[in-house]
């Protein structure tokens, strides 16, 4: 609840060894915090708890108001933002037929290593049923060793052919772009400071 609503520029979120304690309780907690960070474009996971991915696939109106140690009121910016995502559900463009609200709609980049592959593909399958699928996947070679070829092509299916095997370590194109344009921002302040 604490970092719920202080990162709205976050484009890129990296988690490792998450795990949720009290699921029922703390599902609406994450799913609010992932909520809270609307310009999320880049995801990446590894050792992280299948539930907290999950999340990627609830739709936010069923977590409104949900937590009864909190104020009545959700903060004004988390409810404007659940209000964009309806209504960026209503719009004609790149409808499924089954669009809804969805978690982090704009993220688009995921990167996963040492997780559950069979969560991750139900996941990854849902988002694209409901019209926001990962663009881009990226899994390390090292790791992409322990999954079933035929899960890595169903992957590389459901990712309209961009599901990338990367060394371990190794920043992707997207990240490089987040950091310069991250620097290139910090500059600017220091410039007019």
């Amino acid at each position: 609840e604490f970092m719920t609503g202080r990162f709205p520029e976050i484009r890129m979120l990296t988690l490792y060894n998450v795990e949720i304690d009290k699921p029922d309780y703390n599902t609406t907690r994450l799913v609010n915090w992932l909520v809270s960070m609307p310009k999320l474009q880049f995801l990446k996971f590894a050792k992280v708890d299948s539930r907290v991915y999950k999340v990627l696939v609830e739709d936010p109106r069923d977590h409104r108001n949900l937590d009864t140690d909190a104020p009545e009121e959700q903060p004004d910016a988390m409810e404007e933002e659940l209000d964009a995502m309806e209504e960026q559900t209503d719009a004609p463009e790149e409808q499924s037929d089954y669009a809804r609200p969805i978690i982090c709609p704009d993220c688009r980049v995921l990167q996963f290593q040492l997780q559950d592959f069979t969560t991750i593909m139900n996941v990854v399958a849902t988002r694209a049923h409901f019209g926001v699928p990962f663009r881009k996947i990226y899994i390390p070679v090292e790791h992409a060793r322990l999954v079933p070829p035929d899960l890595i092509q169903r992957l590389y299916e459901l990712s309209n052919k961009a599901t990338y095997l990367i060394a371990m370590g190794r920043i992707t194109e997207e990240e490089r772009i987040i950091y310069e344009e991250m620097e290139a921002a910090q500059n600017l302040v220091h410039v007019s400071q």
